[in-house]
């Protein structure tokens, strides 16, 4: 196996991690199986019918077109799911109440994760950034200059939020009733790709809506596929899928078959 790491040099060391985009899900799951650690124990195999659940306050962050045309792409790729009654179980992320502490609401996530991440970037480069004074584009460098006020302390308590939201996230990716591992769906972005050329201002904004959903796999330490969404007219959407801790090489087959019943069969 190659060691995909090696030459990296850390950004938020306990958010960094190694990804890649491939043409197609078959080549990505030949990238697990050359980049990742040999398959873990927990590996389970998933079920599309089965053993998926939606998040609905994720797609309630998408604009309406948006949020439409992925939950039909769920119904699509899982069918009506006859051990489910008929439909797929939706479950909150967010704001959960537990005895070992609650989780605020997923809009609240990525805040959480900006005071992580802009610690451990100031730790791991405010030094030779306030030595060489680079100059950064737009939206970075506003990012960096943020990050000099970042705090240990504000940092160790969003920390301890982290911890509560990992659990919490832990407990919905195991069935109740079944006592089996399962995936969650969401969506990758709130709407379409922007257009080539928007402008700097549409972008940062844009990234904004895009982190309350994609911070929470990273949050919650636990591994995130993508596959395209096509659509009659307009580029595709992203519709991501969760697993539980070590399900890395299950997620990447179910993957595979999204994509053979999305892209397939647009």
């Amino acid at each position: 196996r190659v060691d995909a790491t090696r030459g990296c040099v850390p950004l938020a060391p306990s958010f960094d991690v190694v990804g890649w985009f491939t043409r197609d899900a078959t080549t990505m799951l030949r990238c697990g199986t050359a980049l990742l650690p040999p398959w873990g124990a927990w590996d389970t195999a998933f079920d599309l019918r089965f053993d998926g659940a939606i998040a609905r306050d994720a797609f309630e962050l998408c604009d309406e077109e948006t949020r439409a045309a992925l939950r039909e792409a769920v119904a699509r790729a899982c069918g009506p799911g006859p051990l489910r009654g008929g439909g797929m179980v939706e479950v909150e992320i967010g704001g959960s109440q537990k005895e070992n502490g609650s989780t605020p609401p997923l809009t609240e996530w990525w805040n959480l994760f900006r005071s992580i991440q802009a610690n451990e970037v100031w730790h791991a480069h405010g030094a030779w950034v306030s030595e060489h004074r680079p100059s950064f584009g737009p939206g970075v460098k506003e990012r960096f200059e943020g990050a000099v006020g970042a705090t240990d302390a504000a940092a160790d308590e969003a920390s301890k939020t982290r911890d509560a939201i990992a659990k919490s996230m832990e407990r919905l990716m195991v069935d109740e009733a079944t006592g089996k591992d399962r995936f969650l769906f969401l969506p990758t972005s709130p709407g379409p790709p922007l257009p080539l050329g928007a402008d700097a201002q549409t972008v940062e904004s844009f990234r904004n809506r895009q982190l309350r959903l994609t911070a929470a796999a990273g949050l919650a330490r636990l591994p995130q596929a993508t596959v395209p969404v096509p659509r009659r007219s307009g580029p595709p959407l992203g519709l991501s899928v969760v697993g539980p801790r070590g399900t890395d090489e299950a997620l990447l087959r179910l993957a595979c078959e999204l994509e053979r019943a999305l892209v397939e069969r647009p």
